[in-house]
């Protein structure tokens, strides 16, 4: 592995976005930099205050490494100044990089004036106390994220991400990979590609705008891949202010179109299924289901064990109901439904 410097600028020139997509720990989103354009590399020093004291900061600051970067754990109060001017002028002398924490400092501007990078939850006037006790050099949990000594932290505009010290090799290659592809992505989307094309995005899961008279006819309409796509010119179902009227239904699968069953039970079960999801695509169910129509290709031999089954999706109140004798293609039944939309 190259030197800490390198490291720190190779990690810097990715970005923190490109390293949490690349296997890094992101911290949490109120972790932000409390100084626009500050930014941050390093390895974490861990420091633990007891909550509404700073004792620990001081002391890290005495004694954290050349180059590290304190990462500060301050327990359930956040809402303190646990570092200012102060304590970055003593750090940035001491040859620490930064801070960030899980809680809040002040003197903003005396950050931003001195260029020492800090990311904490925000800014609070009122100060801490300086007892302890604390604890350095082992873990801490900042923005959610456990860290160890040595993990690296990387923090700028997007936020601040940390990386475990064991897989540091491993998020670098990957974090640089990624971002040559992106580059080539970058190359063709200025050539005019567009993301949909070169992400593989499907564009039919999102609507678009029509006229009102389109959406007055689309409105109507009753499409769901739930039930046989139409095989010629109609729709599943279309609706009224007050009813919805299906279209024959029969015993085809859904997604291949093949005819399910061989015996009337096996079609009736198929096509009561197939009229059951074209009603819920509405938002509807059988209760819904006001006038049935019921055409049979055997009327004589199959009503009986078809309206077995049908009392099986149906209850009382029965909707009307007309059963016929047809020549049907390739079937033994076909069902034809009315229903309310309000009941």
């Amino acid at each position: 592995m190259a030197n800490a410097e390198t490291i720190n600028a190779r990690l810097l020139a990715l970005g923190s976005a490109t390293i949490g997509e690349s296997g890094g720990c992101p911290l949490a989103a109120y972790v932000k930099p409390v100084w626009a354009g500050a930014q941050l590399a390093g390895p974490a020093f861990p420091v633990v205050c007891a909550p509404g004291d700073n004792l620990a900061i001081h002391v890290a600051v005495a004694e954290a490494p050349v180059g590290s970067v304190l990462a500060t754990d301050v327990g359930a109060v956040p809402d303190r100044g646990y570092f200012g001017e102060v304590l970055a002028t003593a750090s940035a002398a001491a040859g620490q990089l930064g801070l960030v924490i899980d809680g809040c400092v002040r003197d903003s501007g005396g950050l931003e004036a001195k260029r020492y990078p800090v990311f904490a939850r925000g800014l609070s006037l009122p100060g801490t106390s300086k007892k302890g006790p604390g604890s350095l050099g082992v873990v801490s949990v900042v923005g959610g994220v456990a860290v160890h000594a040595g993990d690296w932290l990387v923090g700028d505009a997007d936020g601040v991400v940390a990386i475990p010290a064991r897989q540091l090799g491993t998020v670098l290659s990957a974090a640089e990979a990624r971002a040559a592809k992106e580059q080539e992505m970058f190359d063709r989307l200025a050539a005019g590609s567009t993301t949909v094309e070169l992400l593989g995005l499907e564009r039919q899961a999102v609507t678009r705008e029509q006229s009102a008279n389109e959406k007055s006819k689309r409105a109507r309409v009753i499409s769901t891949p739930a039930a046989p796509v139409p095989s010629g010119s109609y729709e599943q179902a279309r609706w009224t202010d007050d009813l919805v009227f299906l279209a024959g239904v029969g015993p085809y699968d859904p997604v291949t179109r093949d005819i399910v069953g061989t015996d009337i039970v096996a079609q009736t079960e198929q096509a009561m299924a197939n009229a059951g999801a074209t009603l819920a695509a509405i938002g509807l169910s059988f209760s819904s289901v006001v006038s049935c129509t019921v055409f049979l290709s055997e009327l004589t031999r199959d009503w009986r064990a078809f309206d077995e089954v049908y009392r099986r999706f149906i209850t009382p109140p029965y909707p009307a109901r007309a059963v016929v004798g047809a020549a049907l293609k390739g079937i033994l039944v076909e069902i034809v439904m009315v229903a309310e939309r309000w009941r």
